[in-house]
């Protein structure tokens, strides 16, 4: 016999000796495939899970509950059609007719404001005395020797008993409480003197 049939065939090298080895060896193609489908689908549930986790998360996120503030608002409305200052100050509740700065010049007290008028007046006749027109005996005006400020009751009980047409040696501050001709008290306050006797008059009813 010669040395080549002596050479063992390649299939001798490439197979086991034993059984078991022979088995292994033929199912390994198998193993080998059922492992890798095994760690694919351990890996394709991990990402499933991943996904799941950011689902709840983001899902949670937009249940959570959204605070809500409340704010009040107070809205001032002014009235409409309401009076200037000026014409609310003259309507007073304790019974002025009418208040206001004049310049003494023959003025009829019975207006509301006081206006010029050819009788029932009271104007400046020097620069520190006013008087009643002749024309009328029915206005009166008596000075308030006080430093108190005279109200209606007491300027209507000073014309009462001092009553006259004439007031003079009039002075910055110094107050002349008056009667109309229809018969309403009034109360002038000095401010000047001189070429313009002017005052701060209140009128009432």
């Amino acid at each position: 016999m010669d040395s080549t049939s002596r050479q063992p065939t390649p299939e001798h090298h490439r197979r086991p000796a034993s059984e078991s080895a022979r088995n292994l060896w033929n199912h390994g193609p198998n193993w080998i495939s059922a492992i890798a489908a095994l760690i694919g689908a351990l890996g394709l549930g991990g990402v499933l899970t991943h996904l799941a986790g950011a689902d709840d998360s983001s899902g949670g996120s937009a249940s959570s509950p959204t605070a809500t503030a409340t704010v009040t608002v107070t809205a001032t409305v002014a009235p409409s059609g309401g009076a200037a200052p000026s014409e609310a100050a003259n309507t007073s509740a304790d019974g002025v007719r009418w208040s206001g700065e004049v310049t003494l010049g023959e003025l009829n007290f019975d207006f509301s404001p006081p206006k010029l008028t050819p009788g029932n007046t009271v104007g400046q006749l020097q620069s520190d005395m006013v008087w009643v027109d002749d024309s009328s005996s029915e206005v009166l005006i008596a000075a308030w020797l006080s430093d108190s400020v005279p109200t209606k009751e007491e300027c209507d009980t000073s014309v009462a008993e001092s009553g006259s047409t004439t007031v003079r040696d009039m002075t910055p501050g110094l107050y002349v409480c008056g009667k109309t001709a229809e018969g309403r008290i009034f109360r002038l306050k000095t401010l000047t003197t001189g070429n313009a006797i002017k005052a701060d008059a209140t009128v009432w009813n």
